[in-house]
């Protein structure tokens, strides 16, 4: 059963485990759109001195969902053997992949995004974490993040997939801890 905790409490015990941790420690930080998802990941990274990953850097448009399989490649298989990961960005307004990226095999690496957790990458993670928002507070962040015409789209095309892949998967359930996003 995961345990809900404030973002502090999850940084000091993210803290906790990296002091004992050799080499890269994984963190997945999971959650539907707009859930608060980037605002914690990007306030671990400065608390933590860590090294931030995107799902969105592995989405093409047209393409159901992320290419999970391109980023356990890039990133999950050589950073669990030790080496540094290097992946390519998808630029979306070039509408190609773009700037590579490298990472270093060491320190605290957190990935996060919708699915970032999913059961086709294994269990790499060293804590996994779940962001819970009610809907009504995400459709107003992703409105006026995004504008409504996107999230209108989003609505009909990539909401549904979020809600497949939560009944499918309870990614909820399988994480360690619950941070609320609001």
């Amino acid at each position: 059963m995961p345990l809900q905790v404030s973002r502090e409490e999850l940084a000091d015990s993210i803290s906790d485990l990296v002091a004992c941790h050799p080499g890269t420690a994984f963190i997945a930080i999971d959650g539907l759109g707009a859930s608060g998802k980037t605002y914690l990941t990007q306030w671990l990274v400065s608390k933590l001195d860590a090294v931030r990953v995107c799902s969105d850097d592995f989405s093409r448009p047209g393409a159901p969902q992320w290419e999970w399989e391109r980023f356990r490649e890039q990133v999950l298989a050589p950073l669990s053997r030790g080496e540094a990961a290097r992946y390519q960005r998808y630029d979306w307004e070039a509408d190609r992949l773009a700037a590579w990226h490298q990472i270093e095999s060491s320190g605290v690496v957190i990935a996060e995004g919708v699915s970032i957790s999913r059961v086709e990458l294994g269990d790499p993670w060293d804590v996994k974490v779940w962001v819970e928002c009610p809907y009504e507070i995400r459709l107003a962040r992703g409105i006026a993040r995004d504008g409504e015409d996107i999230w209108t789209t989003g609505a009909n095309e990539w909401m549904p997939e979020e809600d497949a892949y939560v009944v499918a998967q309870r990614p909820q359930e399988r994480a360690d801890y619950i941070v609320l996003g609001y």
